[in-house]
C-alpha cells in the first residue's frame, strides 16, 4: 500500500525543538536547507531556471562553495569569508 503525504513545506526539528532542516515549494522551484545545532543554514539545494544549484556555508551562514550546474554545464565558485570570489571554474 503507498502511502503518499502531499504538502508545500516539511520542517523538520531535532529533539530541542530546533529548526534542522526544512523542504519547501517555492515560486522559483523546490528549495531544501539543511541548519546546524546553532539553526544557521549551512547546505541548500534549489532546483530553479537553468538547473540545480548547491551551496555550501561556514559557521556564519555565508556562503563559502557554490556548485550550478546549468545547460551548458557546471560552474564551481569559491569564496572568501567576506563573500568575495576567489577562484571560479570555468
Amino acid at each position: 500500500m503507498d502511502k503518499v503525504i502531499r504538502a508545500t513545506q516539511f520542517i523538520l526539528e531535532d529533539e530541542n525543538g530546533n529548526h534542522r532542516a526544512s523542504l519547501s515549494l517555492t515560486t522559483d522551484g523546490p528549495l531544501l536547507n539543511l541548519s546546524d545545532e546553532n539553526g544557521t543554514v549551512r547546505a541548500t539545494l534549489d532546483v530553479v531556471g537553468d538547473g540545480p544549484t548547491l551551496a555550501l556555508s561556514d559557521e556564519n551562514g555565508k556562503v563559502r562553495v557554490m556548485l550550478h550546474v546549468f545547460k551548458n554545464g557546471p560552474v564551481l565558485v569559491l569564496f572568501d569569508e567576506t563573500g568575495k570570489t576567489i577562484w571560479s571554474q570555468p
